[in-house]
C-alpha cells in the first residue's frame, strides 16, 4: 500500500507527487509539469518502522508545501523538511504525542488521522468513531488535539 500527497513546486505551476511506501521509510517523487509525468528520485531513510495492524494513516504535507508528515503508531510519527524547488525530503523530527493526550479506550485504531492546520503551524491528531446512519456504519471525526507546533524547520537546506 502506498500513501500519497501533493505539493505545489517553487515555480506556481508544477506540481510534487509524492509517495509513501507502508513498510518503508521511502519516499518516491514525481513531477507533473506542462511537458508530462516524470520520476524525479527515490528517498530512503534508515529510520525505525512502528507499525500496527490497523494503521493506514495518510501522508500529510503543510499546505505551503514547507513539511511532510505519517504518523505511525499511537504515540509517533516523523516530520520531514521538503524543498518545493529541488524536490528533496529531509528528515525533521519524530514527533512523540504526549502521555497526557490520552486515546479514546473504545478507539482501537488510535490516532488514526493526523490533519495539519491552514497555516502549517501545527500537526492535530485526529480521533475518530463509529455511528451508524440508516442502517450503516460511518466513520465521523470526534476530536482533534494539537501534538505538533512549530518552532522552527530544521532545515539541511
Amino acid at each position: 500500500m502506498y500513501h500519497f500527497t501533493t505539493i505545489q513546486h517553487g515555480n506556481g505551476k508544477d506540481w510534487w507527487i509524492i509517495s509513501m511506501k507502508e513498510n518503508l521509510i521511502e519516499f518516491d517523487i514525481y513531477l507533473l509539469s506542462e511537458s508530462g509525468f516524470q520520476s524525479v528520485s527515490t528517498q530512503t531513510f534508515p529510520l525505525p518502522v512502528y507499525f500496527s495492524n490497523h494503521n493506514r494513516s495518510p501522508l500529510i504535507s503543510s499546505p505551503k508545501g514547507e513539511w511532510i508528515y505519517r504518523q505511525f503508531i499511537s504515540n509517533s510519527g516523523y516530520l520531514f523538511n521538503f524543498d518545493r524547488c529541488s524536490g528533496k525530503i529531509t528528515y525533521n523530527a519524530e514527533v512523540l504525542i504526549p502521555d497526557s493526550i490520552s486515546i479514546p479506550k473504545d478507539d482501537v485504531y488510535g490516532m488514526k488521522y493526523p490533519i495539519g492546520s491552514p497555516a502549517g503551524r501545527f500537526i492535530y491528531a485526529c480521533f475518530i468513531d463509529k455511528i451508524t446512519i440508516n442502517g450503516k456504519q460511518k466513520d465521523i471525526l470526534v476530536s482533534c488535539k494539537q501534538i505538533w507546533k512549530l518552532q522552527t524547520l530544521h532545515s539541511s537546506f
